[in-house]
């Protein structure tokens, strides 16, 4: 295996750590947003309720 070849692997490593790390934050968001977003939506409905 030549350097370059293996240097290439290990940077394909690299970015997969990478982008895990990067996606759980981001996953957490997208949870945030829905739970903000279900809690809106429940606020929204009672609001209409009581008119």
């Amino acid at each position: 295996m030549s350097f370059l070849s293996s240097f290439d692997k290990y940077c394909q490593l690299e970015l997969q750590k990478n982008v895990k790390k990067t996606l759980k934050p981001h996953d957490e968001i997208l949870k945030y947003k829905e739970d903000i977003t279900n809690a809106d939506f429940v606020k929204f409905c009672k609001l209409n309720e009581q008119t």
